[in-house]
């Protein structure tokens, strides 16, 4: 068995909020800064680069095939396609999903797929099946 020793790229020292979707394209990891509604990335060196700016706090992200990026909207449950920096709508989710989006996966065929976190968490109260949102 190998073992690695593990060490830490960036981290809230470099300006992360909130880090998730990590994705590894080439020698660079891409991932989203949900509170800091942007795409980065960072090298084997630690610098960070934000490769886009969102409009809107982020939920799930991954990139296609063609390398352009998917993009959810968490709170309008809608996701996006970003080239370069223009943006497509790709789907709006409000009548499936229960409350926001979350995590989102790309298949190897090029199936998208996105969870949503199934419930109010702002207001554990209301109950979704009885809000018809399940």
């Amino acid at each position: 068995m190998r073992i690695r020793n593990a060490r830490t790229l960036v981290d809230a020292q470099h300006g992360l909020k909130f880090a998730k979707c990590l994705t590894w394209i080439g020698d660079k990891l891409l991932f989203l800064d949900v509170h800091d509604a942007s795409i980065k990335s960072t090298d084997l060196s630690g610098i960070v680069e934000v490769l886009q700016s969102l409009p809107y706090l982020p939920g799930g992200f991954g990139i296609l095939a063609n390398g352009d990026f998917f993009v959810c909207d968490a709170w309008r449950r809608k996701i996006f396609r970003w080239q370069s920096a223009c943006k497509t709508q790709l789907a709006d989710l409000n009548d499936v999903a229960g409350f926001c989006l979350d995590d989102g996966i790309i298949d190897n065929h090029g199936g998208l797929y996105v969870s949503d976190i199934g419930f109010d968490y702002l207001d554990p109260l209301v109950d979704p099946v009885a809000a018809g949102t399940i």
